[in-house]
């Protein structure tokens, strides 16, 4: 059955899970070592490895994804790992993978192409009435140096980074991973909104020189998306860049954003874009259909455990 065919109501998203423990660290690790070992290069949609800390497109997808299934009924929030649900994000994942859709030409190109399913963009990202109208929030920093106002084009441009904000409980919450020169672990980090807005502003400023003199900007940059904290560096390949250590890694991708002209989008129907790749639930008698013996011998341990190192392609 094609994805479209099986689109549904979109669900209103409401739990928006923390990711302050190691739970979903697992469970997105185990995504991927599930979904993408042994798949051909070009159609991964990941970074790096899976031994490393999550890419950023890679946890923000999973992410979305996990907060679609939970809002469908579909799963609890992680606060045990349950193979099932590893499972049900990673059909999801290779649903959108069998397709031509927006979603996976942004996640293989990371670029924004509006395409038949076109992605709806916001830039009043800073505004806390728009911050307030939902509960989650699919965010990228878009590098428009070389193209200006021509971003509006959409083709033009490339996305530096993902990451996700979430309301929960009347709070905010940046969540981010980071995956360069530097692999930093996915990080949760309560947003002021007057701080917020005041970030944005000052990092999508088209003067690079006032960029690079506004440190208190800087500084948000780094806590918001560069921590030091449990950052390492990431294993070089022939053509990438070595650094010495984490601080001046951070530090070439803090000059990298202060020197390059970027917009802060949201990707505002990512959640309509993404359900009709949830795949359906499979009943048999009244009964959801059950999983062989076999199968369940195969997946009993603890897949992450046995993952081999993959470098992956950017």
């Amino acid at each position: 059955m094609a994805a479209a065919e099986r689109e549904g109501t979109v669900p209103t998203i409401v739990v928006v899970p923390s990711i302050i423990d190691d739970i979903y660290q697992k469970l997105a690790l185990q995504v991927m070592a599930t979904t993408f070992v042994g798949l051909d290069i070009k159609c991964r949609i990941v970074l790096r490895s899976t031994l490393r800390p999550i890419a950023c497109k890679t946890s923000a997808i999973i992410y979305i994804i996990m907060c679609i299934l939970i809002a469908n009924g579909r799963m609890k929030p992680p606060t045990i790992l349950h193979i099932k649900d590893s499972d049900l994000i990673s059909q999801t994942i290779n649903s959108i993978k069998s397709t031509q859709s927006s979603v996976l030409r942004m996640l293989l190109n990371n670029a924004i192409d509006p395409g038949p399913d076109k992605l709806v963009l916001n830039y009043d990202v800073a505004n806390p009435d728009y911050l307030r109208s939902k509960n989650i929030f699919f965010m990228v920093l878009f590098n428009i140096s070389e193209v200006g106002i021509d971003v509006h084009s959409f083709r033009n441009g490339n996305i530096s980074h993902y990451f996700v904000i979430v309301q929960r409980d009347g709070k905010f919450y940046l969540i981010s991973s980071y995956g360069s020169a530097i692999c930093s672990p996915q990080q949760e980090v309560e947003l002021d909104l007057k701080e917020w807005a005041t970030f944005v502003h000052d990092f999508t400023n088209k003067d690079s020189e006032e960029k690079r003199n506004n440190e208190s900007m800087q500084a948000k940059l780094r806590e918001y998306f560069l921590p030091n904290k449990d950052t390492t560096l990431f294993l070089p390949g022939e053509d990438d860049m070595v650094y010495v250590s984490v601080e001046s890694a951070i530090q070439a991708d803090v000059d990298f954003y202060i020197q390059c002209e970027h917009e802060i989008i949201c990707i505002d129907n990512i959640v309509d874009l993404v359900v009709p790749f949830i795949p359906p639930k499979v009943t048999y008698g009244g009964k959801t259909k059950k999983k062989s013996k076999k199968r369940r011998r195969t997946r009993k341990k603890d897949l992450i455990m046995n993952v081999r190192h993959i470098n992956w392609n950017e």
